[in-house]
């Protein structure tokens, strides 16, 4: 059994099942029309026989209250035999539920038994519109016509009732034979006759329809019953066939699929023989190459994680470097200041005049016997004084020029040892924190490049605003710095402009202190700001683009971030390095 075979299978069956599933819903719509139907038709039966019932009634009642009238005298039995035949055609409206029992309980004087409705239609009428049949309402039309000419022996007898006279007493008698004869029931017979005729053809097109409605509802229910047994075959089979492309159940797929989501390749799946091709026995080989890929992974991981501590380490090296070159330069500045002090002070030694000094000092030895005279007698002697006096301020003069030389050169050596006490500070092993003014930082990282930009004519503008102290590693910030002012400086050097400017300006806000690096220099353009910071990239031609790299890479693990902007080329850039103003441990 293939998978592409069990798949299409699957498919068959669950397309099967579902249209199953609308057959079955179609079945169950047309069974509920059906019953609907069914239940219509004894609606439609019921009220064909209250309107025959109505008809029939409405005859019995004209019947009772004009023989009442007729023997009672009382005019409110004339009115309702006046009002059962204007709502029989339709002059007066209707009382409510009038099918129920309603003249038998108006008694006079009382109020009417229920409320009158807003429906004014004929009896007729209401035979037509519930769908009698042609030779039904014939009957009811007869039983009608009959109905109504009977009304008219009836009024008949009541006029006689109400006439005066000294007959008053015959006529009351007459009309009571005219309403109790044979002639009477032959007319109330003529009535009924029609109806009860009406009644049996209503009885069998109901009965007829009932039943046909009926029987289509079985045959519905048995159709419905039968797709309802298919769809639960199908849905078995659907659900057998999806067990086989799964290779399982579906808790079990889920399970294994949650378990290796999270990345646990430790329990192994097992497959049944013959569903080596069911979704489960391809998860347990994905899980396989996933447990292949993880360890290749977790290999490459740790040769990404050595390759990057040995990068941290070049880039330490390299920042070093970067320092130690400002270092020379600025201390060998120095030196050019010591060594002219130096040649300074060996030609002044040399052009001395304690050699004169020491000429007299053996003249005066040879005289020594006889000093007095040879000074006052001698014409050597009477010399000596003023030779002496302004050989005195010559060497005066002398020790002047020497003392201040010397202190020149001694300021000089003390200049060289702070900048190589600076340099010490700043070799120590990265990742120790101290809290230190960022400004002072920032000042440290000028005097490394300061013979340089010197050199170079570049201006160097400060804008430092007040920032309480912060804690960081400041070696790894002035790794960062001192690289972003020689760039600065190459940047101006290679623009060709007469106005190199550097500016270097720190602020605060949001939490984080900025350092901005802004140049006037080349600038960099769009294209390149994408990829300013990747390894290897450089548009200098001695350049080894590591330096912004690794300056990126030191912000990051300081808690900061390092950004560029430059509108283009020509327009200069600013780098800005971002710290956190609290503490960060690397």
């Amino acid at each position: 059994m293939t998978s592409r075979y069990t798949l299409t299978r699957f498919s068959r069956n669950l397309w099967l099942s579902a249209g199953l599933v609308v057959f079955l819903g179609i079945a169950f719509a047309i069974y509920v029309r059906s019953e609907m139907q069914v239940e219509h038709a004894y609606e439609l039966r019921h009220r064909s026989f209250l309107l025959a019932d109505e008809l029939r009634q409405s005859s019995h009642d004209l019947t009772r209250v004009v023989r009442t009238y007729v023997i009672t005298g009382n005019p409110v039995y004339k009115q309702h035999y006046q009002d059962i035949l204007d709502i029989r055609n339709g002059t007066k409206p209707r009382p409510e539920e009038y099918w129920r029992i309603y003249w038998d309980l108006a008694l006079p004087g009382a109020a009417a038994p229920r409320r009158e409705s807003r429906q004014r239609v004929a009896l007729p009428e209401l035979m037509h519109q519930a769908g009698f049949a042609d030779d039904e309402l014939q009957k009811l039309a007869e039983a009608k016509a009959n109905s109504d000419a009977l009304t008219r022996t009836e009024f008949e007898a009541m006029q006689l009732v109400a006439s005066a006279g000294p007959e008053v007493e015959a006529n009351r008698a007459k009309a009571i034979r005219m309403l109790f004869d044979a002639r009477y029931h032959e007319a109330k017979a003529a009535i009924m006759k029609p109806i009860d005729e009406f009644h049996v053809l209503v009885d069998q097109r109901t009965h007829t329809a009932v039943r046909r409605a009926a029987t289509h509802a079985l045959a519905l229910r048995f159709v419905f019953a039968a797709i309802g047994l298919g769809l639960i075959f199908m849905l078995r089979r659907t659900y057998a066939t999806m067990r086989d492309t799964l290779g399982g159940g579906v808790d079990e797929v889920y399970a294994h699929i949650t378990r290796i989501g999270r990345g646990d390749f430790s329990v192994p799946i097992l497959v049944k023989a013959g569903r080596e091709n069911s979704v489960l026995g391809r998860l347990s080989a994905t899980q396989v190459q996933l447990d292949a890929n993880a360890h290749e992974r977790n290999r490459a991981e740790a040769e990404l994680e050595q390759t990057h501590r040995q990068l941290l380490d070049t880039s330490r090296q390299a920042g070093m470097a970067e320092v130690a070159t400002g270092v020379l330069h600025n201390v060998g500045n120095v030196l050019n200041s010591v060594n002219v002090s130096a040649t300074l002070l060996s030609e002044q030694a040399k052009k001395s005049k304690v050699s004169d000094l020491a000429e007299v000092v053996a003249l005066m030895e040879e005289q020594a016997t006889d000093l007095g005279e040879f000074i006052t007698h001698d014409p050597r002697g009477k010399q000596l004084p003023g030779f002496l006096a302004q050989l005195s301020r010559h060497l005066a003069v002398e020790q002047t020029t020497f003392l201040k030389e010397i202190y020149q050169l001694r300021k000089n050596v003390e200049h060289i040892k702070d900048i190589v006490a600076m340099q010490q500070s700043y070799a120590k092993v990265s990742g120790v924190t101290e809290t230190l003014n960022i400004s002072d930082l920032v000042e440290d990282a000028l005097r490394m490049n300061a013979a340089a930009l010197t050199r170079h004519e570049v201006e160097v503008v400060r804008e430092f605003a007040e920032i309480a102290p912060i804690t960081l590693d400041k070696h790894k910030v002035l790794q960062v710095l001192v690289n972003l002012i020689r760039n600065a400086k190459y940047a101006c050097d290679e623009s060709g402009r007469v106005d190199k400017r550097l500016t270097v300006r720190v602020a605060n806000g949001d939490g984080q202190v900025r350092i901005a690096i802004i140049d006037s220099g080349v600038g960099i353009p769009p294209e390149n700001l994408i990829r300013i910071f990747n390894h290897g990239f450089t548009t200098r031609k001695t350049g080894h683009g590591f330096g912004l790299h690794s300056g990126a890479l030191a912000a990051k693990e300081l808690g900061g971030a390092l950004h560029v902007h430059s509108e283009g080329t020509g327009c200069g850039a600013t780098f800005t390095l971002e710290l956190p103003c609290g503490i960060h441990r690397v």
